[in-house]
């Protein structure tokens, strides 16, 4: 008789400490998911913005009248329309989930990357709606520059140790053309 007792304890303890390890199990695979879909949506933030920043400068860089100039404006509009920082913004409040997702030695450039496209839009933005077609004529190295930066930049080699050197190094270009051209 005294066995059924120890076998009741003694199930009742292994009920408990299984459901706590299924529990710490199941918290742990969370994480993981949780990260996991952090990346997803960074990486899709990050492809899907570059892209439609370069179907403005690909656009332009096209254009050789003012009607031309009517597809640019549709992707200008669409493109300010949203705010490409916001997701990298919010993800980037949190530094140990940051730090998993994006090189810790190219943050600041990432963090930069949609201001200065925001900005070289908007100035974009200001020859479209002046129907300036000579200046943005003159403007297609430039664009076409933009355009195969853009192609180049639209991976998830920023989070990849291994490969962020050549990444950073056409970061850097394409923050430079920028700001190149904002401060003319």
């Amino acid at each position: 008789m005294k066995i059924v007792p120890f076998l009741l304890l003694s199930s009742s303890i292994l009920l408990a400490t299984g459901g706590c390890t299924s529990n710490q199990s199941s918290n742990e695979s969370n994480s993981v998911k949780s990260e996991a879909a952090l990346h997803d949506i960074y990486e899709y933030n990050h492809s899907v913005f570059l892209f439609r920043f370069g179907n403005v400068v690909k656009t332009l860089s096209q254009a050789n009248s003012p009607t031309d100039l009517i597809y640019a404006k549709g992707y200008i509009d669409s493109y300010l329309m949203d705010n490409p920082n916001f997701i990298p913004g919010v993800i980037s409040e949190n530094k140990s989930t940051y730090n998993k997702l994006v090189v810790t030695k190219i943050q600041a450039d990432m963090d930069n990357l949609f201001v200065d496209i925001g900005l070289y839009t908007k100035y974009l933005q200001n020859l479209v709606q002046k129907d300036d077609i000579e200046t943005i004529k003159k403007l297609k190295p430039e664009l076409d520059k933009m355009y195969m930066l853009e192609r180049e930049l639209n991976d998830d080699r920023y989070s990849k140790e291994k490969e962020v050197k050549e990444y950073q190094e056409k970061l850097k270009e394409l923050h430079f053309l920028i700001k190149d051209r904002l401060k003319k």
